[in-house]
């Protein structure tokens, strides 16, 4: 189409804010909410996504993933009372997502993003395969058959 990276730019920010003009978030009941990063530049930059997991809605970002930037990131997309209506929060288990939560949102429960309890398990039985491998000859070979 021979368009130039500025036209490409202006064509994605014009697009951005008309969709954001048009979002309305007050039809979304927000008692089911998820927090993750996002990483950029090779993995050093961050940006925490609060988001609406039933709509697939991103409600509002903020740079960072440490306590304040948390804090600051519900503070802003959330009014008090809809944080104390919130029942659910999925997130993985970073520490700042953790306590900020507990904090913030004291009747939500916390649902852990399922990649990471698979991954957990996965280390945990391997560490077990390997210290029982010493005493049963029977499961040399067998990492693969447990995952």
């Amino acid at each position: 189409m021979r368009c130039g990276f500025n036209v490409v730019n202006r064509i994605i920010h014009i697009s951005t804010e008309r969709g954001l003009e048009r979002r309305n978030l007050s039809e979304l009941k927000f008692e089911h909410i998820s927090i993750d990063e996002k990483s950029f530049k090779r993995g050093h930059k961050y940006v925490s996504v609060l988001s609406h997991p039933r709509s697939g809605c991103v409600i509002d970002i903020e740079d960072g993933r440490t306590k304040t930037s948390t804090r600051l990131l519900l503070d802003k997309s959330l009014t008090p009372n809809q944080q104390k209506n919130i029942q659910t929060i999925s997130m993985d288990m970073w520490k700042a997502y953790l306590s900020v939560a507990k904090e913030r949102l004291p009747n939500a429960d916390i649902v852990h993003d399922r990649f990471y309890l698979v991954k957990y398990l996965n280390d945990a039985v391997d560490k077990v395969r390997k210290r029982e491998v010493k005493s049963n000859e029977e499961l040399k070979n067998t990492k693969y058959v447990f995952f």
